[in-house]
């Protein structure tokens, strides 16, 4: 059971530096255009793009979720044969 909880430990850590990686890098891309574009930052359609984008991230967030849960579950209640 330690072993388990070690490597799930682990596991979770390396998960939640990549994720924290990866939203640096989407910070200084945004920060990037937003330099490019010279758009106030305060701006309406500035604030209605970092919207679009958060809302791809947190799509793509759900869709991990689900499919880690669906995995999970055919772990859990594996298909019966015929």
């Amino acid at each position: 059971m330690e072993e388990f909880k070690e490597v799930q430990r682990a596991l979770q850590q390396k998960r939640n530096s990549e994720i924290v990686e990866g939203a640096s890098e989407i910070s200084k891309l945004l920060s990037a255009s937003n330099k490019i574009l010279n758009v106030p930052r305060a701006s309406p359609p500035w604030r209605l793009y970092v919207e679009y984008v958060n809302e791809i991230v947190m799509e793509g967030f759900s869709k991990a979720i689900l499919v880690s849960v669906a995995y999970l579950n055919e772990q859990v209640n594996p298909k019966p044969y015929p």
